[in-house]
């Protein structure tokens, strides 16, 4: 029962409802002898997928998963079935990626459009190029003097200092760049949300 299915509800009910299927359908696994019991995913060494951030990378890059220098994964033909048919086709258009290239500056979204037009689709280190232009325009936007991550530890500071999330610097999940992009620009949108607009002007 995925956040996707709720889309009319408020997120936090969104989330409470995801979390209560998660508790009430996963499995419990536990080593024998194990005296700290607890893993990310269903097995050792396996990894857990934020399909909430990103999709598109999955289906491109899964095949590659195996072969890649870092952070190398085999992926078994009925996971590889379930990523392709279930989880993509499910989160496509519904991610935070999806929602910060809705928002995109029109000046980093023209050049993004030229370049495309000029030679083709762009290539994932120009993508990502493009996308920490976007950042930095999202962070001026904001009146953000520093975005800086140490490990999956997020430093965001204003004119006031560091901005914390409940007394804490943000973390982030992610694991390739492409997912750490879209969580660092649904922080800087969240921070920018919560500042005032100036005296007359137009959101």
């Amino acid at each position: 029962m995925p956040t996707y299915e709720y889309q009319a509800d408020p997120p936090v009910l969104r989330r409470a409802k995801a979390l209560a299927h998660i508790l009430a359908n996963m499995t419990i696994a536990i080593a024998p002898d194990e005296i700290i019991v607890g893993n990310q995913a269903s097995a050792p060494r396996a990894a857990p997928l934020f399909p909430e951030y990103l999709v598109d990378f999955l289906a491109d890059e899964i095949d590659d998963f195996p072969r890649r220098r870092a952070d190398v994964f085999e992926v078994s033909p009925e996971v590889r079935a379930s990523i392709l048919q279930d989880i993509v086709p499910a989160w496509r258009g519904k991610t935070l990626n999806d929602r910060v290239m809705a928002i995109m500056p029109e000046d980093v979204a023209a050049a993004r459009e030229e370049l495309t037009d000029r030679y083709g689709p762009l290539p994932a280190p120009a993508q990502r190029l493009l996308r920490v232009a976007e950042l930095r325009i999202a962070c001026a936007a904001a009146g953000l003097r520093q975005l800086e991550t140490r490990g999956d530890k997020v430093l965001l500071s204003d004119a006031h200092g560091y901005c914390l999330t409940q007394h804490r610097f943000p973390r982030l999940r992610g694991r390739s760049a492409d997912e750490k992009l879209a969580e660092l620009s649904a922080l800087v949108r969240a921070f920018r949300s919560r500042v005032p607009a100036p005296a007359g002007s137009r959101s």
